[in-house]
């Protein structure tokens, strides 16, 4: 994903927002796990925070290359875990290396999205809980910046920013500059993310006519619209909320979307739309239509990837697996049978999901052949697992939630699906995101 310009602080406004909770150490949530993975994590997206040193500091002194005030910058990524059981307990930030555990507040009921716990968003160093009206934004306290050539791991203590008011949002997407808040009724609400950075929660602009997730790329905004002829498109805005460019591409239903290295796209009724980086901020679109014969019901409602991955993972119904590998971008649809959760590892790595029974399976991107199989979680009496069992995907493994155990499988994806560790927890662990990359 491209960098942004970070947004002037005079063109923000501050939210009221929850009271922020002091980090607490010593509160474990995690028992009897090891000291941290196997392997050394390898490079990361850029969708994080920008950490530009050699700047003069506050004092007019030059401050090193990289330097963060209040952070620490670390030889490795710093992979930490955000938690949150049922609504009203609390959300915890595990620390992946340490094992320790950081409790921040409260989490609140799901709104739009369903009933229970509000689901979370992350996106590598905050996760986002979409509550039925607010946003809660916790600041995991680890990240990756990435600068082309080389890349800057940093911790800092974990904290909760604040909850921003959204009434029924159902998505959140985010660059380094921005995070865009899409609602269930249309619109949108923009947050300056550098503001999250220092502890604050500022909004910059609210859209209205959206009616589709926003996505924030290339500098610009993508906004799904209906036309003056009912038809539905995808509008290109500047960061203020004006017109760019208005494709001719058609964009109806938009269900979900989705930023990656190679782009930005979008799930529509007629097909896909990606949106790669061209001139000027105007990008280019191509349409990837659904294979001949693809139902509704079948069409992808969600979106998963790793978030320095190009290669998209979705559910297809009862019918089994889309892969969009945006290398070679053409919709596969995969007949596994059904899936409760999805990822993909990226590019020349496998697609993973769990089956109803409980079983993660490996498949290869191109053909849908099985490479492994491991039964991992219990189904329950209903005869399959959890709904909101998850796979969340790092730079060198894979975690998936057991919660009717309180457990997390740690898993080495490139190796046969190997346990690589069981992270036993104390409450059910219903919503996670791995942050740090």
């Amino acid at each position: 994903m491209s960098t942004t310009p970070r947004p002037s602080r005079a063109g923000r406004r501050r939210l009221p927002s929850a009271v922020p909770v002091t980090a607490l150490a010593g509160c474990l949530l995690l028992t009897g796990c090891g000291a941290g993975p196997e392997d050394p994590p390898g490079p990361t997206s850029p969708e994080n925070t920008a950490a530009d040193g050699g700047h003069a500091g506050g004092d007019g002194e030059d401050v090193p290359h990289g330097y963060v005030e209040g952070a620490e910058e670390t030889a490795d990524q710093q992979s930490r875990m955000v938690l949150a059981s049922g609504a009203g307990e609390p959300v915890h930030v595990l620390d992946l290396v340490s094992g320790e555990t950081t409790p921040l507040g409260e989490a609140g009921e799901a709104g739009a999205t369903g009933e229970g716990p509000a689901p979370i968003v992350g996106d590598g160093r905050f996760a986002h809980l979409l509550e039925g009206e607010a946003v809660r934004v916790v600041d995991s306290g680890a990240w990756t910046v990435d600068h082309g050539d080389h890349v800057h791991h940093y911790r800092a203590a974990a904290r909760e920013v604040g909850a921003a008011r959204a009434a029924e949002p159902v998505a959140v997407h985010t660059d380094t500059a921005v995070t865009a808040i899409t609602l269930a009724d249309g619109g949108a609400l923009l947050l300056d993310r550098s503001a999250a950075e220092d502890g604050e929660l500022a909004e910059l602009l609210r859209i209205d006519d959206a009616e589709g997730p926003v996505l924030p790329f290339d500098g610009g905004l993508l906004v799904p619209v209906a036309g003056a002829d009912g038809a539905g498109r995808v509008e290109v805005r500047d960061r203020a909320g004006g017109p760019v460019a208005a494709p001719e591409a058609e964009c109806s239903d938009p269900a979900a979307g989705a930023v990656t290295r190679r782009g930005a796209v979008y799930v529509c009724a007629e097909g896909a739309l990606w949106f790669t980086a061209g001139g000027n901020g105007e990008p280019e679109v191509t349409a990837l239509p659904w294979p001949e014969g693809t139902a509704e019901e079948d069409r992808p409602t969600e979106l998963r990837h790793r978030n320095d991955g190009s290669v998209l993972a979705a559910r297809a119904g009862d019918r089994g697996v889309w892969v969009l590998d945006l290398t070679d971008p053409v919709w596969r649809l995969w007949e596994t049978g059904p899936a409760v959760a999805v990822n993909a590892v990226g590019e020349d790595a496998p697609v993973l999901f769990v089956d109803p029974a409980g079983e993660l399976v490996s498949v290869d991107p191109a053909s849908g052949g099985e490479l492994a199989r491991v039964a991992l979680l219990e189904p329950a009496s209903e005869g399959s697992v959890p709904a909101e069992t998850v796979i969340e995907v790092d730079t060198r493994r894979v975690y998936v939630n057991d919660i009717a155990e309180r457990r997390i499988h740690e898993i080495d994806a490139r190796d046969d699906l190997r346990v690589a560790r069981v992270l036993p927890v104390e409450a059910e662990p219903r919503r996670m995101v791995v942050t740090g990359r």
